[in-house]
């Protein structure tokens, strides 16, 4: 009797002779990837994060300024995130579910519906107000 060929990196390592198969091969391209991701997606999360750093710079200093400033320098970094964080992660998640059949065999589905309507309103909506999105 046959036995089935691994379908992700664990259940071949359990397997002999693992060193001679691509799969070690293949979880170094998914390890090496990572580190390129995560440099390309840095300047992003710099964008985002921006507001809230300079407000505790603003801090730190220990400026008696107003109060607002660093209300204000808030609600702009929740604002950035609330706004393009689920947008930008949409193409991040589909880069992560290309790279991830690099060490899986099994598909990773998008979580994401359907569209209802054409258009950019309607992607837009369909975006923020599905779960796959928010999570």
């Amino acid at each position: 009797m046959a036995v089935a060929a691994p379908v992700h990196a664990l259940a071949a390592l359990r397997r002999p002779r693992f060193l001679v198969t691509g799969w070690p091969w293949r979880s170094l391209g998914y390890l090496a990837t990572s580190s390129a991701i995560s440099m390309a997606l840095s300047p992003v999360a710099l964008m985002l994060g921006m507001p809230w750093l300079l407000v505790l710079v603003w801090l730190n200093e220990g400026r008696p300024g107003p109060l607002g400033l660093g209300v204000l320098g808030v609600a702009f970094g929740l604002l950035l995130v609330a706004a393009a964080g689920p947008l930008l992660s949409i193409p991040t998640a589909i880069v992560e579910r290309w790279r991830l059949r690099l060490v899986d065999d099994r598909p990773a589905r998008s979580g994401h519906r359907a569209l209802a309507a054409p258009g950019l309103w309607a992607w837009l909506r369909t975006r923020y107000t599905e779960p796959a999105t928010l999570v």
